[in-house]
């Protein structure tokens, strides 16, 4: 018989259980608490959260910025190019006369 599942779900429970043992050492020696370390988790997602949407608003400020001159410069191309097109129409049609 194949009995590897219940040596891997032994060993897995073993293996938690000393990660747990050195977890608890470890605030035991620091002299933090759980409540000491969940309060500065939260602390830092906040931080975390609020650089990020920092980060988003100052993008869409940027975008904006980058649409209204790329917007106005495909304008100004578009005059240009117009005003171009329009000039060579009528210098052909001044050298067919």
């Amino acid at each position: 018989m194949n009995y590897s599942w219940e040596i891997f779900s032994v060993l897995g429970g073993v293996l938690g259980g000393i990660a747990g043992i050195v977890s608890l050492s470890i605030l035991k020696l620091s002299g933090m608490s759980m409540e000491e370390v969940r309060y500065w988790q939260y602390q830092w997602k906040e931080d975390r959260n609020r650089s990020v949407e920092f980060s988003i608003e100052l993008f869409s400020q940027n975008l904006k910025e980058l649409v209204h001159i790329f917007v106005g410069y495909n304008v100004l191309s578009l005059v240009v190019v117009s005003t171009f097109l329009s000039s060579l129409v009528l210098l052909l049609l001044l050298l067919s006369v």
